[in-house]
């Protein structure tokens, strides 16, 4: 419970961000080995490009996704921890009042 009320929307935006990016980092190292091998292409724009090309795409645009999949998954946490946080204030005052 402690945790809880001491956590910010600040360190939770970091918690979601390295969280994101440790997910998505390998996984855009892995779809870039396999364009580059020529398994599995890598799409920009409704277009295929294997190679180096394919290797370069999802490793640039791995930045953006973390950083799109963290902001919206924080928008919506950030609000939910507000909530818990009041309901926790609400529900230890009453419990004080009985």
């Amino acid at each position: 419970m402690d945790f809880i009320k001491n956590l910010t929307s600040k360190d939770l935006f970091k918690i979601i961000l390295w969280g994101s990016a440790g997910f998505y980092i390998p996984v855009s190292i892995i779809s870039g080995l396999l364009a580059l091998f020529d398994i599995v292409p890598a799409n920009l724009n409704d277009q295929q490009y294997n190679g180096i090309k394919g290797l370069i795409i999802p490793i640039l645009t791995a930045p953006i996704f973390i950083l799109l999949l963290a902001i919206a998954q924080w928008v919506i946490l950030a609000i939910g921890l507000k909530v818990v946080k009041w309901g926790m204030k609400f529900f230890s005052k009453a419990k004080q009042n009985y």
